[in-house]
């Protein structure tokens, strides 16, 4: 019931403010110290490519490659259900993939993200995030939570302002977000 709720509030937001939102996202990823901090040379930021009226995190990454930093797309793997990385940058070509989501060629580097921009359907202040129900983002960033010896990952959840919500339902395998950010402006999580 939330999902459907939730689902309809965010495409009802994305119809009215895509382009101009997807723009101020990108002002306000770049304008936030704490997302600042965590963008050096040798950062590999991962995004996504939007579905439905999922907020457009491509704005970001395009001025990320402009910058020289890597950038990586997610590819589904339905056999162990979590996302595997592959290098990208704008106007490489992409496959349809699984849930009709714009992949990039798996014949591309295998890369692994230290920064992740993470889809949500909705959020709360604490960190929790609402996806799509399958867990694929979950499982993905405790796998590269545990890679500790690398790094591990900062979670950066993406959304319009209307979908954080005081409190999002989370169980014991769920995966909390680093920071939120949206339209509007960003919150990190201590």
């Amino acid at each position: 019931m939330l999902r459907r709720e939730v689902s309809t509030k965010r495409d009802a937001l994305h119809n009215k403010f895509a382009n101009s939102s997807s723009q101020r996202l990108a002002e306000i990823f770049f304008n936030t110290k704490q997302i600042r901090e965590l963008i050096k040379p040798e950062s590999i930021v991962g995004g996504y490519s939007p579905i439905n009226s999922e907020i457009d995190c491509l704005p970001v990454l395009e001025q990320l490659f402009k910058l020289g930093i890597a950038i990586c797309l997610p590819v589904v793997s339905n056999k162990e259900k979590h996302l595997t990385f592959y290098q990208w940058k704008p106007g490489d070509k992409m496959v349809r993939g699984s849930y009709g989501v714009c992949e990039p060629l798996t014949s591309n580097k295998e890369i692994i993200p230290n920064v992740l921009l993470v889809p949500m359907l909705a959020c709360d202040k604490h960190g929790n995030r609402l996806g799509y129900g399958g867990g694929y983002y979950d499982r993905t960033l405790k796998k590269l939570r545990a890679r500790k010896s690398m790094g591990g990952v900062t979670a950066i959840g993406l959304a319009y302002e209307g979908q954080i919500y005081g409190e999002i339902p989370h169980f014991e395998e769920d995966e909390p977000i680093d920071i939120i950010l949206t339209d509007v402006g960003a919150i990190v999580i201590s």
